[in-house]
């Protein structure tokens, strides 16, 4: 029977509710109480259930009756398919090489799908012990590029990406009141200008001053501003932009407005709850499109995440050549082995021998899983497996 056309009807026989004791265990209001239902000592109501078939109007169909007419489609923002677009974060890690904390930011990045991580206070060295560090860093299809502060403990800065993106480290001069690093990073349709900022906090022994980086990143903002691509400056400034008030911080935002730049974070990337973590771009160029803080908890500074208004690069694509060996009938391969020269007639000469097994098998091979075509998309391999790995 077809329930989907018939109707279910109820047909209440026998006493309801005895009326004296509707009576006794009404509300005040005069509405009965559940004591009413359940306390009655008249014997279980029969509820017989009366099913008839309905019968469909004429012409009707199940397509018509679905009224699709009444369905909108729904369009997507441009904004709405975040999975396709590029990823951006800056972080403070204080120190790569302290408590295995590469692994940790390699799992951070890898976790929150970012495409690029900008790092400050790096304390990496130009010696093994980096390299190593590095390498821990790289794992799991990414690739880091860094400048380490050789003189000195501390400071350091680096860009983390993907592998599949295309990174061209762009060199330029030093600076001695702030470190940066700069790349050109590809994107689908263009590329992203990305500086690295570290300005270390003046005090007696670096003998920086405030007016002195004011000074020469004003003039490092004059070489860059208007290069091509999309300009984006991340990093740690050590300004509480928090309070405009400030002298220090106030003179840095006027310098930002010089140049038609403007910064992006709001909220606080410290645990002192001070903003000094920056995002910075040009100010009519519509870039981020998201952002948000977040705590990796692998420093006392908090991760600054961006989406931007850029699209991922197009996979690549490439052909490979293979054989669906998991197809083959195993009883059949036997059976043409042993109908085979290998088997019926092998030639006693080690070198036909030789040729004899590598013919007979690849025909064999030919005829039971042939080699075919297909393309697929090629992913950034983990350095660590190397061929070595492989063969184990």
């Amino acid at each position: 029977m077809n329930m989907s056309s018939v109707d279910i009807c109820h047909k209440v026989t026998g006493p309801v509710l005895n009326q004296s004791i509707y009576q006794s265990h009404a509300s005040p209001s005069g509405i009965p109480t559940a004591e009413s239902f359940v306390s009655s000592s008249s014997p279980p109501v029969h509820i017989e259930t009366i099913i008839n078939n309905r019968i469909p109007s004429k012409g009707a169909t199940r397509t018509e009756q679905r009224q699709t007419d009444n369905l909108v489609h729904v369009r997507k923002s441009p904004g709405s398919s975040h999975f396709k677009s590029v990823k951006f974060g800056v972080l403070n890690v204080r120190s790569i090489g302290t408590d295995a904390k590469s692994g940790q930011i390699n799992d951070f990045a890898l976790a929150e799908g970012l495409d690029c991580l900008a790092l400050t206070e790096t304390w990496l060295r130009s010696d093994d012990r980096a390299d190593q560090q590095i390498g821990d860093i790289s794992l799991n299809g990414f690739t880091f590029h860094h400048k380490p502060r050789d003189q000195r403990r501390g400071g350091g800065v680096g860009i983390l990406t993907k592998s599949l993106l295309k990174v061209r480290a762009l060199p330029h001069k030093p600076h001695t009141s702030f470190e940066s690093i700069e790349a050109s990073i590809a994107t689908s349709k263009s590329h992203v200008h990305l500086v690295v900022v570290y300005r270390p906090p003046p005090s007696k022994k670096n003998k920086l001053t405030v007016a002195s980086f004011l000074a020469e990143f004003t003039s490092y903002l004059e070489t860059i501003v208007l290069t091509p691509g999309h300009l984006l400056i991340m990093g740690d400034f050590n300004f509480h932009v928090d309070s405009p008030s400030a002298s220090p911080a106030s003179k840095f935002s006027d310098i930002l407005n010089q140049f038609n730049l403007v910064q992006h974070v709001t909220q606080p990337t410290h645990t002192s709850g001070h903003t000094l973590d920056l995002v910075i771009t040009r100010l009519n160029d519509s870039l981020i499109h998201d952002l948000i803080i977040t705590d990796p908890r692998i420093s006392d500074h908090m991760a600054v995440i961006v989406q931007l208004h850029l699209s991922k690069p197009t996979p690549v694509k490439k052909t490979i050549n293979y054989r669906n060996i998991s197809k083959i009938k195993v009883d059949d391969l036997i059976e043409d082995l042993n109908k085979s020269l290998l088997v019926g007639d092998p030639p006693t000469d080690i070198q036909l021998l030789v040729n004899c097994y590598d013919s007979e098998l690849t025909r064999l091979l030919d005829l039971h899983a042939p080699m075919r075509t297909k393309q697929v998309t090629e992913h950034a391999g983990c350095k660590w497996f190397t061929g070595e790995l492989g063969e184990l």
